[in-house]
């Protein structure tokens, strides 16, 4: 969704192909979820880095006038124990939200630790208190009205990755910001 408004400014050769390809991602999510698919399907296997490649250039032109530094690293081979598209709208929520709120830099992680893997994604925005951290991960909760967005985001990457064994935390980033950690079981 991001990117279809920025797409609209500038229509450019490939405009016609990039606004079907992000319609058809967005018919596959609510397909999916109005069938009643919510994650757990984890006889599938992704391949974490080519995916947060993709979102980095997503976000990198949808959000492309506030001249963010976006930054990705991935530490060894990380493969997500699920379908693509649960990896694609967990990952692409934290990261949406981090560019919302980011002053100039936005941090990007992944990594396997201890029979898990976690996706870090830092920001050095304005950061939540503890208060607000938790009350953010619950449908429909926005703090600040005046950035757009519907307080579902957060509930859903909540939701999925649960479903999957996993969870979201949220706290204070050494950026400055907040620090969002999706934490997922590893491959087996």
């Amino acid at each position: 969704l991001p990117v279809l408004p920025i797409e609209c400014e500038r229509p450019s050769e490939t405009f016609v192909q990039t606004v079907a390809e992000q319609v058809e991602r967005m018919r596959a999510i609510v397909d999916r979820r109005l069938s009643g698919g919510l994650g757990g399907d984890t006889r599938q296997f992704t391949a974490v880095g080519p995916v947060l490649e993709m979102l980095r250039r997503y976000v990198a032109q949808a959000y492309r006038t506030r001249a963010l530094n976006v930054e990705l690293e991935i530490v060894g081979p990380v493969t997500f124990r699920g379908a693509g598209e649960d990896l694609e709208e967990m990952a692409g929520n934290l990261l949406d939200n981090a560019c919302k709120w980011a002053s100039q830099r936005v941090r990007i992680r992944a990594l396997a630790k201890d029979g898990r893997w976690q996706l870090v994604v830092e920001d050095d925005g304005p950061g939540l208190t503890r208060s607000q951290s938790s009350q953010v991960l619950e449908r429909g909760v926005r703090l600040d009205h005046r950035v757009p967005g519907s307080g579902l985001g957060l509930a859903i990457v909540g939701d999925i990755a649960a479903s999957y064994g996993g969870r979201v935390l949220l706290d204070a980033s050494e950026l400055g910001g907040l620090r969002a950690v999706l934490d997922l079981p590893a491959q087996e």
